[in-house]
């Protein structure tokens, strides 16, 4: 045999063996509905939690609401939906001269806790670290203070409950 066709051969056999994998997977949880097409806005978090359109748009509605009640509140927003290779900042919110990087959890009820319980350690250390990205690679001035905040959206009654906590220790 030549060495492009036990490449090809192999690489087939990976193939394969993914496939039936997913299959088998699939018969042990099945999922509802068609599968998610990349074109639509799903998250894939892990191989039991999807996040359906639903969750996308709660998620961003309550990031609206957190944009107004900011305002409200006397700060100014500089960016929203910051990537970087830690994860995503949901908003950079500046105060007189500090900036608050901006955590925003969104629930329905309080079924898995409030909003403001969901953010553990290991999250807040990655927002921690997300926030010196953003001062490296914006040339934010070192005298600038920096807080990371959180700010919990409950809408489990008729009107969203909001809660902000301005600076969050780890």
């Amino acid at each position: 045999m030549r060495p492009e066709t036990t490449a090809r051969t192999e690489r087939k056999l990976a193939y394969f063996r993914v496939l039936v994998l997913l299959l088998a997977w699939e018969t042990v949880f099945p999922l509802r509905g068609p599968l998610p097409q990349m074109s639509q806005r799903f998250a894939i978090r892990g191989p039991l939690h999807i996040m359906t359109k639903d969750n996308v748009k709660l998620g961003q509605t309550g990031e609206e609401w957190a944009v107004k009640y900011l305002k409200k509140q006397g700060y100014g927003i500089v960016e929203r939906n910051v990537r970087t290779r830690f994860g995503e900042i949901d908003i950079v919110a500046s105060r007189k001269r500090d900036l608050y990087f901006v955590e925003v959890k969104t629930r329905r009820g309080s079924s898995f806790g409030s909003s403001l319980e969901s953010l553990p350690v290991y999250r807040q250390k990655r927002l921690a670290r997300m926030a010196e990205w953003y001062f490296k690679t914006h040339r934010v001035s070192s005298e600038i203070c920096y807080h990371l905040s959180l700010l919990g959206i409950d809408v489990s009654g008729s009107e969203p409950k909001i809660e902000l906590i301005p600076d969050i220790t780890i």
